[in-house]
């Protein structure tokens, strides 16, 4: 029996044919499995003894089956018991001797072997053509469900798939063949599937997309050890000889702080700039996936690669972001304001990945009721972030000009301290002009009261000049307004004295 697939050009399908092909590397050597190649557009094999074949295709996947299961104590009763991971979109049954029991047969080890045998059996035959892959076979085992392909709804009024770049529902599809939902429902045991759950919110799953299915397999191979299968709520490692995971606040924050160790350990010819992040909220009956297209540029990622590459190894997420910390100025409400520290560290990751440099910006500026402190570390990549990022690429500012920069901010911050909204009109200028106003608006707390510490008007002056000279360049002037925002927010504000890590 001869079966060709070819690339889906769908980033969950595509995952899952590179976790079947996967399987049958395992298989090759051992077993009656001939000719199978993977190239670029499509996966062939042929069985040979296709009893055999599907016996020894069953006990692979019951292995992986693990990938899923989490063995853990029972509060109540301090007895051991298995729960399903929370992305999982496979229903269960009642427990059986505190063992999880999938619904869907495939994954339920006393069937497996049934549903292998019947799934080519149905194969077979030209009665129907699938929708997806267009081969022609005899006949369904299952209609396209969540369990295959996480982006089917349930509810009536709203039943079918998404599909397209929008993701609108279109027609509801029930030629659906035996492959595909292999093939579909192989992606939640994959190994390399990269994945991260925030309790009573939502579980984040991060896949690569790549248009060559040979690179997306040598892609995904590449990390599997970067990642640890044994925990529930993240398997991205915080250090890859390590067990610990992170713990990242959302979406953005999971996808960089993987995609670091990736560049550390990853051979760089095996980069990837096309990720797919899908979204599943742990609430409600039904379960309405999100998904996003995450495209990394090459500045991105190039600043990535600086900041690792520096003599003293630089990381953005594990020593910038994470050392980055959002203090109460009422310390009776705490030191830490977790709730606004979380969001603000997402806002980095979200704005670095995105190549906005105006909103990274923002996420510094001081807030009413408390304002951002950076461990030493932490200020240091930040320094080399923003050189790397938007200096260097200016290719305008000389070391005196960051040195300006740099004491006018500090020069700023302390004009405008308890006077938050003076940073916010500094912000919103959109010109020079605007620029200047706003300025002499905080320089007037200089006048106002001439016993402020370290105030450097010199600084103010050279400030103005470098405005000038590049007020015929917006984009200039809106970086260098942006680099002066990052400096004035955190320069009047004392570092915290402890390293601090919120990894909870």
């Amino acid at each position: 029996m001869k079966i060709e697939i070819k690339r889906y050009n769908d980033v969950w399908f595509d995952n899952g044919l590179i976790t079947f092909s996967n399987l049958l590397d395992d298989l090759e050597e051992m077993y009656e499995l001939k000719q199978n190649t993977l190239t670029h557009l499509k996966l062939n094999y042929e069985l040979h003894d296709e009893n055999k074949f599907t016996k020894t295709l069953s006990s692979q996947i019951k292995g992986l089956i693990q990938n899923i299961i989490i063995d853990t104590e029972d509060k109540a009763t301090q007895q051991r018991k298995q729960v399903k991971k929370d992305f999982v979109l496979i229903q269960e049954g009642k427990k059986i001797g505190g063992k999880v029991a999938f619904k869907e047969n495939i994954y339920s080890e006393d069937k497996t072997n049934k549903v292998i045998q019947k799934l080519f059996d149905n194969l077979k035959g030209d009665k129907k053509r699938c929708f997806l892959c267009g081969r022609t076979f005899k006949s369904n085992y299952k209609n396209l469900q969540q369990a295959s392909y996480p982006f089917v709804t349930k509810i009536k009024s709203l039943s079918g798939i998404r599909s397209g770049e929008d993701l609108k529902l279109s027609e509801y599809v029930k030629d659906y063949c035996p492959q595909c939902y292999l093939i579909g429902v192989l992606v939640w045991i994959d190994p390399t599937l990269i994945y991260r759950t925030i309790p009573g919110q939502k579980s984040i799953l991060i896949l690569p997309n790549s248009e060559d299915l040979t690179k997306l397999k040598k892609l995904k191979n590449s990390y599997y050890n970067q990642l640890n299968k044994n925990n529930r709520y993240s398997n991205i490692r915080i250090d890859i000889e390590k067990e610990e995971t992170e713990n990242t606040p959302d979406k953005y924050s999971t996808l960089i702080s993987f995609y670091e160790n990736f560049i550390r350990y990853t051979d760089p010819e095996l980069n990837c700039q096309n990720w797919y992040i899908v979204e599943i909220p742990l609430s409600g009956s039904v379960k309405n996936p999100k998904y996003f297209n995450i495209f990394l540029e090459n500045n991105t990622i190039n600043v990535l690669i600086a900041l690792i590459r520096n003599d003293d190894p630089m990381l953005f997420y594990r020593g910038f972001v994470k050392e980055t910390y959002f203090f109460n100025n009422d310390a009776k409400r705490g030191l830490r304001n977790f709730d606004h520290e979380k969001v603000m560290q997402e806002g980095f990751c979200r704005t670095f990945i995105n190549n906005d440099f105006a909103g990274f910006a923002h996420n510094f500026l001081p807030q009413q009721g408390g304002h951002i402190g950076l461990t030493k570390h932490a200020r240091q990549i930040l320094d080399i972030l923003i050189y790397e990022w938007r200096i260097k690429p200016m290719n305008k500012l000389s070391e005196d000009d960051v040195k300006t920069l740099q004491l006018a901010g500090l020069t700023i911050a302390n004009l405008s301290e308890n006077h938050v909204s003076l940073f916010y009109k500094l912000e919103k200028a959109k010109s020079p002009h605007n620029f200047y106003k706003a300025m002499q608006e905080i320089t007037r707390r200089f006048v106002i009261d001439e016993s402020k510490k370290n105030v450097y008007p010199g600084s103010i002056s050279n400030l103005m000049n470098l405005i000038i000279a590049n007020q015929d360049d917006p984009k200039a002037f809106e970086d260098i307004k942006n680099i002066l925002l990052i400096y004035a927010s955190i320069k009047g504000y004392k570092k915290p004295e402890t390293k601090e890590v919120n990894n909870e």
